[in-house]
Parts: C-alpha cells; structure tokens; sequence
C-alpha cells in the first residue's frame, strides 16, 4: 500500500519553485509584457518598471512574480478618467467635462498570450 506524506505538497511546491523552468515561464511572460508596452507608445518608465520578483510564500515555498511598477502603473493598466473644467471668460461661469482614457491591459493581455503549459 503507498504512503503519502502530509507534506508531500510543500515538498513538491519548493522543488518546483526551485525549477529553472519557473524562471524561464516567467523572463517570457516579462517579455510579452515589455513588448505590449512598447506597442503602446511607451515613454520607457513602463518598460523599465516591468520586472521579475521572487515572491516567498509560506513555508518555504517560492514562486516568481510579474510586475509592472511606476508612476502611473495602475492608470496604464486599467485606465482611469480626466475631469476637465473650464471656465468662460470673465470667470463667472464653469464647466466640467470627464474624459475616460481607457487602460492598455498590458499585464493581462501578456498573460492571455502565454502557452498553456501541458507537461
């Protein structure tokens, strides 16, 4: 009769977290993401501030994180909205107009085009 381990799920998340195919899976989801945003008409901060983390969980288990850091990174993302007023001449009178700039999904859609791993 086999015998399982309560810990034998650690066990294999901290090898696999250990896997150079974890690096690899993600420096090519970084570059998915560096390539959205370079088609997106970026400055540079954008692509600078795409990098890969080691993100420790519990016991002991490490996995890789994506991120998209920077002034602005969330309004890139997911958009956000500019509110405009102006005023007439004289100044007597205001008007407010909102302008929704939608977000490029840079992240999501880089994940959207990784390959589904099979193995």
């Amino acid at each position: 009769m086999a015998q399982v381990y309560k810990s034998a799920g650690i066990t294999v998340a901290r090898m696999a977290g250990r896997a150079p195919a974890m690096d690899f899976a993600a420096a090519v989801l970084a570059g998915k993401a560096k390539m959205n945003a370079a088609r997106a008409r970026d400055t540079g901060a954008t692509l600078a501030g795409i990098q890969v983390e080691d993100a420790r969980g519990r016991n002991g288990v490490t996995d890789r994180l994506v991120v998209m850091e920077g002034e602005g990174a969330l309004s890139i993302e997911f958009g956000h909205s500019i509110l405009k007023i102006s005023r007439s001449r004289g100044g007597r009178r205001a008007s407010a107009s909102v302008t929704h700039v939608p977000g490029k999904h840079i992240m999501r859609n880089a994940l959207r085009d990784m390959p589904e791993v099979t193995e």
